[in-house]
């Protein structure tokens, strides 16, 4: 929904041809991707730029011209690469090919396309490494939505974005909330010494807006055991005055430090929740620190189907680390995994446990 919103935009900010291209070029004919494909391979740069934002125009067209737009990427003409790239990634998300094209268009004047690109980053992943220096440099960028979408897609990066941990850093700090936050979570991604990442989100814990707490509580979280020297914080943030937060730090705790006699008062405490999802919560962590194997798999199992996302996210987390332990809970999680109407990050979650009880 963003892609094709950001896309919808960046047509009316100057990738559509000028008045003067319109009057000196005949129009692409509405419909026929033929003739876009052919124009592609014009020996005039102003043809082969039409035809390309004629296909970002119309990403149902250009689902045919899918192979003549990777081969495009390659274009002699920097702007027909950018907007080759940006095409492809509409029609086709991840598509590496357009890396190049992606990185020039995080250069371009107008804000919505930067952002554009670095969405279209994202999607490609790992893949996209290329693109590092480049997303480093839109982490700073004058314009806020440029730099949350940077931020996501050094996460996507995952441990490829390692050398932007600095940056992100002094992203912690950065006046939008939605930036800083973004921030905490691609921390979270890029498996570096537990030393150097786990201080700055312990700071980002102390956060004035309750989504950068909670996005830095799920960035330790990830870390699991190794973050156990954040513990304290966590606990702090079992009280936060943020529901939300409140739950995600008591779902961390069961998972960053949960052996340790303080993470069970935490969660005891929690019981008395003024609410229920939060009281739900530190529930189903205390059997998954406390019960034996089955009796788990008992208490999680339910939890996987209704209720807040959150809970069903919690319920598969705790399964997931429970190992081949948790095998009688594989057909429930996979079923999990494959509904299509399931939040996209519980799917994710679920498939991740499937692997992680039956690799």
């Amino acid at each position: 929904m963003i892609l094709r919103m950001l896309a919808l935009i960046l047509l009316l900010v100057g990738c559509a041809p000028t008045s003067a291209q319109a009057q000196s070029d005949p129009p692409v004919e509405a419909g026929s991707p033929a003739s876009s494909i052919q124009e592609l391979g014009s020996p005039d740069s102003q043809v082969r730029l039409r035809a390309a934002t004629a296909l970002l125009q119309n990403p149902s067209t250009a689902r045919a011209a899918v192979d003549s737009l990777r081969k495009a990427t390659g274009d002699p003409d920097p702007e027909v690469r950018m907007v080759v790239a940006l095409a492809l990634c509409r029609c086709a998300p991840g598509a590496p090919e357009a890396v190049p094209g992606l990185i020039a268009a995080l250069r371009h004047g107008e804000p919505m396309v930067r952002a554009f690109a670095a969405y279209a980053l994202r999607e490609i992943g790992p893949a996209a490494k290329d693109a590092l220096p480049a997303l480093r440099q839109a982490l700073k960028d004058a314009d806020a939505k440029v730099r949350n979408a940077a931020a996501s897609a050094l996460a996507a990066l995952g441990v490829e974005a390692g050398p932007a941990l600095p940056d992100l850093q002094a992203a912690l700090a950065d006046p939008a909330w939605l930036v800083r936050a973004g921030a905490a979570s691609a921390i979270g991604f890029l498996d570096q010494d537990p030393g150097l990442v786990v201080p700055p989100l312990e700071q980002a814990l102390k956060d004035e807006h309750p989504r950068v707490r909670e996005e830095a509580i799920r960035s330790l979280r990830r870390l699991g055991t190794k973050a156990r020297s954040a513990a304290a914080g966590l606990r702090d943030r079992a009280t936060d005055r943020d529901k939300f937060v409140r739950a995600s730090a008591l779902l961390a705790l069961g998972i960053v430090d949960p052996e340790a006699g303080e993470t069970r008062d935490a969660l005891r405490a929690a019981a008395q929740d003024t609410e229920a999802d939060v009281r739900v919560i530190s529930d189903l962590v205390l059997a998954s620190a406390e019960a034996a194997p089955q009796d788990r798999i008992a208490k999680l199992k339910p939890a996987l189907k209704g209720g807040l996302w959150r809970t069903r996210e919690c319920a598969i987390l705790l399964l997931g680390r429970m190992g081949s332990a948790a095998k009688d809970a594989l057909a429930d999680l996979r079923e999990v995994a494959a509904n299509d109407q399931e939040d996209a990050g519980v799917r994710k979650a679920a498939s991740e446990a499937v692997r992680l009880i039956s690799p």
